[in-house]
C-alpha cells in the first residue's frame, strides 16, 4: 500500500491534516483565517470539513457582472446543474456565483480519492466557466 492509498477516518480529518494532504500533493494549499482550507490552482476553491467530518465541502466563490441580469444568471446556473452534474452552482443572497461538490469520507476514503476530487472540482470549474456565454460572471 502507498501512502496516497492510506485511508482517512473522519476522526482524522482536520484543517491542518487537509493542508499538509494538499501540500504534500504539490497543490498551493493553506489555512485561511476562517480555518478553511484553501487551496489555489488555477482558480481558487476552499475544502471544509462538514457535519461530523462525514464528508468535505469543496467550494469557489466568483463575482458577478454587474449589469448581468438575474434572468441570465439563473439560465447560466441551471446550465451548469443539467451539463455538469457533479458539481452545484447557484447564486448567494449577494449575487456572486457559488460552486461546489460534497465529497463523502464517513467510513473512509484514500487520500488520493480526496485530491484526486479537489483537482477534478478545478477542472469542472474551468468547463463551468467556458459555459458562460451571456459573460455573467466578472
Amino acid at each position: 500500500m502507498t501512502d496516497a492509498d492510506q485511508i482517512v477516518l473522519p476522526e482524522q480529518v482536520s484543517p491542518e491534516m487537509l493542508s499538509k494532504l494538499f501540500s504534500d500533493a504539490f497543490m498551493d494549499a493553506s489555512i485561511d483565517k476562517d480555518g478553511d482550507v484553501q487551496v489555489v490552482e488555477t482558480y481558487r476553491s476552499y475544502v471544509v470539513p462538514g457535519n461530523e467530518n462525514k464528508w468535505l465541502r469543496v467550494y469557489a466563490v466568483f463575482g458577478a457582472n454587474a449589469e448581468a441580469s438575474l434572468e441570465n444568471k439563473m439560465e447560466f446556473v441551471n446550465r451548469i446543474n443539467a451539463d455538469l452534474v457533479i458539481v452545484r452552482a447557484y447564486v448567494d443572497g449577494t449575487g456572486r456565483f457559488i460552486f461546489e461538490h460534497y465529497l463523502p469520507i464517513e467510513g473512509g476514503i484514500t487520500e488520493k480519492a480526496i485530491v484526486l476530487a479537489v483537482r477534478r472540482f478545478h477542472r469542472l470549474l474551468e468547463a463551468a466557466i467556458r459555459k458562460d456565454e451571456k459573460n455573467v460572471i466578472s
